[in-house]
């Protein structure tokens, strides 16, 4: 008998993320994407839940929601009277943009990982995929029956930070609708769906054993269960919702022809599916191919013309697995193990994938021609952590063979130079989201440099949402310079510092010397004194606020520019008008002079 293991990673999106960042597991979290009218949710935590935050719900409305958290009470450390509430310290929103490619690659990383438990891992045939199925049959008796391996399957997930939901089946459908709609029966479909977007983030077992996941025969249970637990698009379970079909053993009574006339072959196929009239196949995930090779030594080897031998060999046998999967590699891993010290170990990039055993020899020697070895070496290990498919070309007809040579010439030139200066000295420039312009890049090595490949990105790249809510982490001071009479500015020197997290934008000097600052995530506008001490703050109704200026007739009136933090809104980009009692001073022309 085929036995199926569903096992449904709720909300997998907030999983993840909290999985690689464990510091956000008690804040509010909210993962946005672009939808047809604007940004929207695309999920969010617990904690945003219980704050009001909705799936779908725009994105400037569940900002407005979150920034209201103040998060659990605290502890206090100041004197408490009796008389005032418990302290609250604010715990910050977190709102980053969604990543479908990173959720579908860390998915597919924990189907490898579940080799462990079945050699037939897959993920599931839905968007977003969520679920993982293993095929256990015949695998139970191994771990000491069903019980036991869903116990066991469920500790490994806990210990890795997640929170998984089990059902065990005899058909990839009954399976599926178990992990997702077996406890709904129980307490009804509308617990249901909120206890699981309510535990959305949470990591901790479950309260109470699936009492399905135990069955060895599922049918009985699968007729009781809601109509949404075939699998069917929206739209069909609107359908057969309006007209009273609830379960789905409301559809058995009725004629299969008359629900493929009405609905299509997709409810049959479903139905038939989780029954087991018809088959379904896991699709198979496969581990990732390591490609290894290793020379082990009878005596321990000093000799250095003996080792590059060695090694030479090893590159042409690794060379040779790598062609044979029609990969190339873009980073290769030695490790000599020497006889009475440590391991010395090294790495040689390449800027495109490559099998040609004669240039990763050249990569190579440049490294060995610096090595040091202070004992004998005992054995030799190679391995490719990085590779990936060669490129190839289709012949043309008048093929430009000078282009391809030229192409060829320029990535094995900067193998070269960087196995010669180092990767960090053949370097690339790479945007990046930054308040301040001058900081928005950073250099990234073109040799060995992670770049993650991303795909369907539901985003701009250069969005305001991009825009970091944390800047900085420490204060950003104020620098001045000194205006010579004949225009030219002098050196620079500091003048005041913003708080915490503040970040100085536009700024204007008033009559009195007082200098008035837009802080540009901070809600407000500072006003220093001449000689920078904090006189006080202007609050606006905008947090992000980027410039400010006087006018009017008598330059009293002073216009506040604000802009978009959290996402489109009615108030955003919004120029505030507020009388001061200091008059602002126009405008001094200078002369930029350039540094030598």
């Amino acid at each position: 008998m085929t036995r199926i293991l569903s096992l449904w990673l709720p909300n997998w999106p907030v999983q993840r993320l909290i999985r690689a960042k464990p510091q956000l597991k008690q804040q509010p979290i909210i993962l946005h994407h672009n939808a047809r009218r604007g940004q929207s949710v695309a999920a969010c935590s617990r904690a945003a839940w219980r704050l009001g935050v909705r799936v779908a719900m725009p994105l400037s409305e569940a900002t407005a929601l979150g920034n209201q958290y103040d998060g659990p009470p605290r502890p206090s450390n100041q004197h408490n009277d009796g008389l005032r509430g418990p302290s609250y310290k604010r715990t910050p929103l977190h709102i980053e943009s969604h990543d479908p490619f990173e959720d579908h690659k860390a998915l597919e990383e924990i189907a490898v990982w579940c080799h462990r438990f079945s050699p037939l891992v897959g993920l599931a045939d839905e968007d977003p995929v969520e679920t993982l199925l293993l095929d256990v049959t015949g695998i139970a008796p191994l771990f000491g029956g069903e019980q036991a391996m869903n116990q066991q399957i469920e500790s490994a997930f806990l210990q890795q930070n997640l929170m998984v939901r089990i059902g065990l089946g005899d058909t990839v459908g009954a399976a599926w609708a178990l992990a997702h709609y077996a406890s709904a029966t129980l307490r009804g479909r509308e617990s249901f769906s909120a206890e699981v977007v309510t535990a959305c983030g949470d990591v901790g077992p479950k309260k109470t054993p699936d009492p399905f996941a135990a069955e060895p025969r599922c049918a009985a249970q699968l007729l009781e269960l809601p109509i949404e637990a075939l699998r069917l698009p929206s739209a069909i379970v609107e359908t057969l919702s309006r007209l009273g079909l609830q379960r789905v053993g409301d559809l058995m009574p009725l004629p299969r022809n008359e629900l493929k006339a009405r609905f299509g072959a997709i409810l049959l196929q479903r139905l038939d599916q989780a029954l087991g009239e018809q088959p379904e196949i896991i699709a198979r995930t496969h581990s990732p191919t390591n490609f290894f090779v290793e020379w082990l030594f009878e005596h321990p080897v000093a000799q250095q013309s003996v080792i590059q031998q060695v090694i030479r060999q090893l590159i042409e046998r690794l060379c040779f697995l790598l062609l044979k999967q029609d990969t190339g590699s873009l980073q290769l891993s030695y490790r000599l193990t020497c006889q009475d010290s440590k391991p010395v170990t090294f790495e040689v990039g390449c800027y495109r994938p490559s099998a040609d055993a004669s240039h990763l020899w050249k990569l190579t020697e440049t490294q060995l021609e610096r090595l040091m070895l202070r004992d004998p070496v005992t054995s030799i290990s190679l391995c490719s952590i990085r590779h990936d498919r060669l490129s190839r070309r289709q012949k043309e007809l008048f093929d430009d063979d000078h282009i391809r040579q030229d192409s060829s010439l320029v990535a094995a030139l900067i193998d070269r130079m960087s196995s010669r200066l180092g990767r960090q000295a053949i370097v690339r420039c790479v945007l990046q989201s930054d308040a301040q312009p001058e900081k928005a890049y950073r250099y990234e090595p073109l040799v060995g440099g992670s770049v993650s490949r991303r795909k369907n990105n539901s985003h701009s790249p250069f969005s305001l949402l991009d825009r970091p809510l944390h800047l900085l982490a420490k204060p950003v001071a104020l620098e001045i310079y000194d205006v010579a009479a004949d225009g030219s500015v002098g050196h620079w020197r500091a003048f005041a510092t913003l708080g915490a997290g503040g970040v100085p934008d536009g700024l204007k000097v008033a009559r009195d010397g007082s200098v008035w600052v837009a802080d540009a995530h901070g809600g407000r506008v500072v006003v220093f004194a001449e000689n920078g001490r904090h006189i006080r703050d202007i609050p606006v109704p905008r947090p992000m606020v980027t410039s400010v200026c006087f006018g009017g007739d008598d330059l009293r009136d002073l216009y506040i520019v604000t802009g978009s933090r959290g996402g489109p809104s009615d108030a955003c980009g919004t120029i505030y008008r507020t009388r001061v009692d200091v008059a602002g001073l126009p405008l001094a022309p200078a002369r930029v002079r350039a540094r030598a």
